[in-house]
């Protein structure tokens, strides 16, 4: 006779747990990785998210730095040197649009590394738990959670908005700070 539906599901989680116990925390964090971006890849894909070309303030300003080298001109219209955008984003996005231009090919460039970024942030996660003294599983947990469901998906991977960098730095900073208190 089969188990029951939840005790099944109680023999699976201690197998995987038992698993889980002989993977070094790098590897747990590979597989979190390429979890979370194969996950936002698809998702790119699926929906054609690429082949909205609409510029927002931040990746006009990275557009008009790659093509006249001017950091400025946020909004439809010509409006000269600004300080609307904090300048670290967009410097990145404009080394992207001298590279690739600014059609497509950019687009998808600009998305796979808002994707690769948003991902290094759910492999973070069981790092940043263990720095906080929380229990092994409440990291993973918590990293699996935000690997296979992306609560903001267009904001982790269309690359219009610099908040998955922001994350991954203050997750960085924070870190960094719990560390150096406890010396």
């Amino acid at each position: 006779m089969p188990a029951s539906p939840p005790v099944a599901f109680i023999g699976y989680y201690i197998a995987l747990k038992d698993r889980v116990r002989i993977l070094t925390p790098r590897q747990i964090a590979v597989a979190v990785f390429l979890l979370a971006f194969a996950i936002r890849i698809v998702g790119i894909f699926a929906t054609h998210q690429y082949r909205d070309l609409e510029r927002f303030e931040l990746e006009r300003v990275s557009l008009s730095l790659a093509e006249t080298g001017l950091f400025g001109n946020p909004y439809a219209i010509p409006t000269g040197p600004t300080a609307h955008v904090s300048p670290g984003y967009p410097l990145l996005l404009a080394a992207i649009f001298r590279i690739f231009g600014s059609g497509t090919t950019a687009e998808i460039v600009k998305q796979i590394f808002a994707s690769a970024c948003s991902a290094a942030v759910c492999a973070a996660i069981p790092a940043v738990s263990s720095i906080f003294r929380l229990p092994g599983a409440v990291g993973l947990g918590t990293a699996m959670f935000t690997a296979l469901l992306p609560l903001k998906f267009r904001t982790e991977t269309e690359g219009a908005w610099e908040a998955p960098f922001a994350a991954l730095g203050l997750m960085l900073v924070i870190s960094l700070t719990v560390l150096a208190w406890r010396e």
